[in-house]
């Protein structure tokens, strides 16, 4: 019998004519053509926690009142807005938790669901009758919503926070963008980042305040800063490596080239003459910052704390400190932030500074040029990023150029910075005025760790404790040689029981935990890892899928930025949602009152399936993406000989 026989049956022909009328009543319900949705379907409970979450930051009204100062006070009458905005806001963030785009398409395909139920409407704000009739002609006008309705309060939200809007529509001249430019009000400009920067901050961190007060309890407010490249959605011009385009711009003015040299790591068999050609994307850099420090992944989660995106390498450093004034301004803790090079080689007054203001501490990296004596004070010694003492060996000041010049092996290396540690000033407080720290020398005080000649230092005479102690015998001490004294006194060898040395001195190279000391190695590289794999997990396309620029089908920084935030929040709610999984399976089960062994079964082991300046610069002027000149070493004290 011929296998095609049997398709052509009566009965399959009867059931396939049911389904496809099925179908097609399916398709046109609604008398809409929805091809570029994915027509996913999205439980009530989604609507429901989008809805909470959404009210729970209190954005709601305060982006009312930006988007009606936004309206021409000349142009009176008209109808009314159709879409409210949370009805956007809420569909945003349902489609992020879903693992939906929240394209225009989407989000009309959501609000105009015609199998939506009442409590859904409720959820997503809108209008729901009591009378039977009158919630039937509400949700008949729902269903008839238009698609530009939708995209139009969408972009009104997106406009009230977006710093600098250009014509969307067409390429812009260099001219043109630099018309454009200079008729705006720089108050207006730094109003709307401040909005961005509110929005960003408030919509993110309060996913946070969601978790359980003993889980938010055991984050000491570390956190780990890094930017990646969003690439966007299209641009004028032919596909090229160049990283300017002369002969026309991409309307999507305030982003740029991201250039990404090769990674020596994936050169062939070794090859390291072999170099690939270097990557450029055309897009935005999203600057992170996530949760990190001791128990991040188990006792607490990792999340996204702070969000904003700039330039490809534009003012890295402010952005960086916005994210954290608004962890400032929400009264979290404060612990160290780990960054990359790529901000800790900033200027201070354009990152150490304003995030040492805030009171963060810093964890970083340095380049091979600026390890050994970074800055001195009144006889402090800042190297490789801790203050140490003036009687501090030449030897160990240059202990880390020269390892990294192989001049010595690295269990020479290892040993003499345990021994440089005793060098080390030891942190009493921080100033009364708190623009300086008071340490002491570490021949000071009880438990110091040198003996040194000088007035008001420990002495080599006393090896046991005072008579009447427990009998311990005292640390042993390391003595000072007297060719170690320097020979101009200042403050440090002559103060009684105290130095204070100003934040400002060595900002941009001072971190808490010493350098390459194992305390750092544990910290540093651990935490870095920690943001480059989460960025993974963010461009995953069966994750948050942030660099899915199909998603993303907007021009304009307001817009892009919405849409990123939209899914980090996404991201949050899926990494609480999996902590809470965790923590109810870390419940001990309650023991057998009869006595007999505790059985299992077969499905207990099935598993689920799975104010600041203003920095966004639009156009870059030439030479602006340079980075900042090393400013000029200091001095070094006078030494005896």
């Amino acid at each position: 019998m011929n296998p095609l026989d049997a398709l052509a049956s009566p009965a399959l022909v009867a059931a396939r004519g049911a389904l496809l009328s099925e179908m097609t009543s399916l398709a046109h319900r609604g008398k809409r053509n929805r091809k570029h949705s994915t027509g996913a379907i999205i439980p009530d409970h989604t609507f429901s926690v989008s809805a909470k979450v959404t009210t729970a930051t209190g954005m709601v009204p305060v982006i009312e009142d930006w988007v009606a100062s936004e309206l021409d006070p000349t142009h009176t009458g008209g109808a009314s807005a159709k879409v409210p905005v949370a009805t956007i806001l809420i569909a945003s963030l349902a489609c992020a938790v879903a693992g939906l785009p929240a394209t225009y398409v989407q989000l009309h395909a959501v609000i105009t669901d015609p199998d939506m139920t009442p409590a859904a409407r409720k959820h997503l704000g809108l209008p729901v009758s009591s009378d039977p009739e009158a919630d039937a002609k509400l949700n008949e006008e729902r269903m008839y919503i238009g698609y530009h309705a939708v995209a139009r309060r969408y972009t009104a939200i997106a406009k009230s926070m977006d710093p600098k809007v250009y014509p969307s529509y067409r390429g812009l001249s260099d001219a043109k963008i630099r018309e454009i430019d200079n008729e705006r009000d720089p108050e207006v400009v730094a109003m709307k980042q401040a909005r961005m920067d509110l929005f960003n901050a408030t919509m993110l961190i309060t996913t946070w305040l969601l978790l359980p007060e003993h889980v938010r309890n055991a984050w000491r407010g570390d956190v780990t800063v890094d930017a990646t490249v969003v690439p966007i959605f299209g641009r004028f011009g032919p596909n090229s490596n160049k990283r300017k385009l002369k002969s026309c711009n991409s309307p999507e003015v305030n982003a740029y080239w991201h250039a990404k040299d090769p990674d020596r790591r994936d050169s062939i068999d070794g090859d390291t003459a072999h170099k690939d050609r270097t990557q450029y994307t055309f897009g935005y850099d999203a600057h992170l910052l996530l949760t990190s420090g001791p128990g991040v992944g188990d006792t607490f989660p990792q999340m996204v704390l702070g969000l904003s995106i700039d330039q490809p390498g534009r003012q890295p450093g402010l952005n960086a400190v916005a994210m954290l004034q608004g962890l400032y301004a929400h009264d979290l803790p404060k612990g160290l932030v780990t960054v990359d090079l790529g901000y800790s080689q900033l200027d201070p007054e354009n990152f150490a500074l304003p995030l040492r203001a805030l009171g963060y501490g810093l964890n970083i990296m340095y380049k091979k040029n600026e390890l050994g004596l970074q800055a001195h004070y009144e006889g402090a010694l800042l190297v490789d990023g801790t203050w140490h003492g003036a009687c501090l060996d030449q030897q160990l000041i240059d202990l880390s150029p020269n390892y990294e010049a192989g001049l010595i092996t690295e269990d020479q290396y290892r040993a003499q910075l345990e021994q440089r540690r005793k060098y080390e000033l030891k942190f009493l407080e921080v100033s009364s005025n708190g623009e300086g720290v008071n340490y002491a020398c570490p021949a000071q005080g009880t438990g110091c760790a040198m003996n040194c000649p000088l007035p008001n230092r420990a002495k080599a005479t006393r090896t046991t404790k005072k008579p009447g102690g427990r009998g311990r015998p005292a640390k042993k001490r390391q003595n000072v040689r007297k060719d170690q004294i320097p020979e101009i006194r200042q403050a440090l060898c002559t103060n009684k029981t105290k130095t204070t040395i100003p934040i400002s001195v060595g900002v941009r190279y001072f971190q808490e935990i010493p350098f390459e000391s194992p305390e750092w190695n544990e910290t540093y590289g651990p935490r870095r890892n920690q943001m480059e794999g989460y960025n993974r997990v963010l461009k995953d396309s069966t994750a948050a899928a942030i660099a899915a620029v199909d998603h993303r089908r907007y021009r304009g920084l307001g817009k892009q930025n919405l849409s990123l935030v939209f899914k980090a929040l996404g991201a949050n709610i899926q990494a609480i949602l999996a902590l809470l999984r965790d923590l109810a399976d870390r419940e001990e089960d309650t023991p057998n009152p009869g006595g007999r062994p505790a059985t299992t079964t077969l499905a207990d082991h099935r598993r689920e399936p799975f104010g600041l300046p203003i920095r966004i610069a639009g156009r870059p002027t030439k030479g602006a993406q340079g980075k900042p000149e090393k400013p000029a070493p200091p001095g070094k004290p006078a030494r005896a000989a």
